[in-house]
């Protein structure tokens, strides 16, 4: 038999070899982390105890939310040293678990488009500045040009009557005028009074008037008017008053609404019709 003192020294001088699967040794490191992490997850989630009942109610929810964001920054951590130690050849697991670690804690919320874009007025909304309404409106109120109240420079013309003949007698009912304002401002008539020869002197004068349409109510320095306006219920005359039915004078009066005459015209006319066969 060998000596024992040969023997203890030929097993401390024999050589060993040691094999290493990383295969194994990688499950094994997986396996304790899951343990590990079931245990830590396993104390977050139980019952407080009774003396828990003493704490202030703020001071218990800064506690929940310190071991939320505790619980979520190690599972973020473990789930990153996990995903480093898997293959490569796994991405879309790898992609998977990346974002569910850059997942916003609870409570937190993400700027969207929506809440982060700048509405912008649009151009039409703009106002304009005072100075460009004072203009506008100086363009378009007649109030702006003085009104003329003493009249010598406005002009009236009657260029035709339209007559409507009855056989024996005519009734006139229209008129054709024109209104020229030669004054320094806005002038504003009123009615014409028409008077017809044989109608126009003594007790038997009878004259018309005629009202204007607003269109012709306010007229401006430099400007005139011409219209064709009704005469109301028309004016009905015969040969026995008037005479000559081929040369009869009309005469047109302007006034403005104080009742102030404003301008005359005169001119004769041929009333006479023709008698339908």
């Amino acid at each position: 038999m060998k000596d024992t003192k040969d023997i203890k020294s030929s097993i401390w001088d024999k050589e060993v070899q040691v094999r290493i699967r990383p295969g194994k040794i990688l499950k094994g490191l997986v396996f304790i982390m899951l343990l590990v992490s079931i245990f830590y997850l396993g104390r977050l989630t139980a019952p407080e105890s009774s003396n828990s009942v003493t704490v202030a109610a703020t001071t218990a929810a800064v506690t929940e939310t310190a071991q939320k964001e505790s619980a979520s920054s190690f599972l973020s951590t473990l789930t990153g040293f996990i995903t480093g130690l898997l293959p490569s050849s796994d991405e879309k697991t790898t992609e998977t678990k990346k974002e569910v670690a850059v997942t916003p804690a609870s409570g937190e919320s993400t700027p969207t488009a929506a809440s982060t874009a700048t509405t912008e007025t649009p151009a039409s909304n703009a106002t304009a500045s005072p100075n460009e309404t004072v203009v506008a409106a100086a363009n378009t109120d007649n109030s702006v040009e003085t009104i003329v109240t003493t009249y010598s420079k406005v002009a009236v013309s009657l260029n035709d009557v339209i007559k409507d003949w009855k056989g024996t007698w005519g009734k006139i009912v229209k008129i054709d005028y024109t209104i020229k304002n030669n004054e320094a401002g806005t002038i504003k008539p009123a009615y014409f009074i028409m008077l017809v020869e044989g109608y126009d002197t003594g007790d038997s004068a009878i004259p018309k008037k005629i009202s204007l349409p607003l269109s012709s109510q306010s007229i401006k320095a430099g400007e005139s008017y011409s219209l064709v306006i009704n005469v109301p219920q028309g004016f009905a005359y015969n040969a026995i008053t008037t005479g000559d039915l081929s040369n009869v004078r009309v005469t047109l009066q302007l006034y403005d609404s104080a009742d102030k005459l404003m301008g005359t015209y005169n001119n004769e006319f041929n009333l006479q019709g023709t008698v339908a066969p």
